[in-house]
């Protein structure tokens, strides 16, 4: 499909336009996904979004099926194409600078944004922005891992033990949570992080 045949905007043209456009309730916020594995291993889908407890596999192994929200547009409205960008890394040079005296650059990895097209339908499905995104964050996982440690005030990557879960509220602008941290913030519930040596951790602080 052609642009000019295509009814949906770029998400670019309708934040430009001052349209809100948002994760879907029934679609992108249901997905959970850890940065490792591969999409058909490691991604769930969330029964609904305040229920991050109760998960089942985005891609069921004995019928070689995906999950129906697959098929589902990823935004309110229906996007033709989205570019994604990673905040961590685009944050790593300046937090760096702001823990080190030095003005040398750091070695930050080529992170360029991602750009996803919609398939026949021509808006961008969940199975199209996922299929993309999750591989893409894989591969950049240890430059993810050095933005975080570089956040934290440490001279390394946080260790790779580090269980990161993609936090796409803003889909164009992902940010990585701890996968504690992931679940007590869809609860509603407050959370506590710590660092200690190259390993962050976090907990969900209990309600008096």
């Amino acid at each position: 499909m052609s642009a000019a045949e295509n009814p949906y905007q770029t998400y670019e043209a309708l934040r430009a336009a001052r349209t809100t456009v948002a994760g879907a309730p029934n679609s992108a916020k249901l997905v959970f996904m850890p940065v490792q594995g591969t999409v058909q291993s490691a991604i769930e889908v969330l029964s609904n979004p305040g229920d991050p407890d109760t998960r089942t596999a985005y891609y069921d192994q004995a019928a070689g099926t995906y999950h129906p929200v697959s098929a589902l547009p990823i935004s309110e409205p229906k996007v033709s194409s989205i570019t994604v960008h990673v905040s961590e890394l685009e944050d790593w040079e300046e937090n760096w600078l702001n823990v080190h005296e030095e003005h040398s650059e750091p070695d930050a990895p080529d992170a360029p944004p991602k750009a996803w097209d919609g398939r026949d339908g021509g808006f961008v499905t969940v199975h199209d922005y996922v299929s993309a995104l999750h591989p893409w964050l894989v591969r950049l996982r240890g430059g993810i891992l050095g933005a975080m440690g570089t956040a934290d005030g440490l001279d390394e990557p946080l260790g790779n033990e580090t269980d990161l879960v993609v936090n796409c509220d803003a889909l164009h602008s992902l940010m990585m949570e701890l996968r504690t941290s992931w679940i007590g913030h869809r609860k509603g519930l407050d959370v506590r992080e710590a660092v200690g040596g190259r390993l962050r951790t976090s907990e969900i602080v209990a309600s008096e």
